[in-house]
């Protein structure tokens, strides 16, 4: 979806985890496009001078050094939403949201442990300063990011059909319907 929103040229500028949703079929969907802009002439028309939308943990630095987003500056939010998927943390965080737009534009990422060269190699790549350093669009990611995931377990609920319930729950729950009418 990301892939098809960047060749129409729009810019969702604000992908984070809460506008990831992971479907049933193990697809992902991009929510809340509320901050896209269609092209960097909109920007003048949705805000102010001085004024930095989004959301700081995710802000790839040319977000917040000029204001101006592009489809790699998604593109380093996804891995800052990937980086902290493998450790468990945000990225980069901090009492506020400049110490958090300071540490985003100055600091290296730390590298992410236990995971296969390619992976941490793809993470750096993702999470460069300079966006041209980055992967050039959603769909080479994807096309990287693929092999990658061959060989990982399924997620229970997610990707495998679910385990039958046993037959004492079962039961239970029908003799609980029973006694409700």
């Amino acid at each position: 979806m990301l892939a098809a929103a960047h060749q129409l040229g729009i810019c969702h500028r604000d992908l984070k985890p809460t506008n990831l949703m992971l479907c049933p079929d193990g697809s992902v969907k991009v929510l809340d496009f509320g901050l896209a802009m269609l092209r960097e002439s909109d920007v003048a028309r949705f805000t102010r001078a001085g004024q930095i939308l989004g959301t700081p943990a995710y802000m790839a630095p040319e977000q917040i050094r000029r204001g101006v987003a592009e489809p790699r500056s998604d593109l380093y939010a996804l891995g800052c939403v990937l980086h902290e998927m493998l450790t468990g943390r945000q990225l980069f965080s901090g009492p506020t949201a400049y110490a958090i737009f300071e540490r985003q534009v100055n600091e290296e990422p730390p590298p992410v442990p236990g995971v296969s060269a390619e992976l941490a190699e793809l993470i750096r790549a993702l999470l460069a300063k300079d966006p041209e350093r980055r992967p050039g669009s959603a769909a080479e990611l994807y096309e990287r990011l693929r092999p990658l995931a061959v060989g990982l377990p399924m997620l229970p609920g997610f990707l495998a059909p679910p385990s039958p319930p046993s037959p004492g729950l079962m039961y239970a729950h029908m003799a609980g319907r029973l006694l409700d009418a």
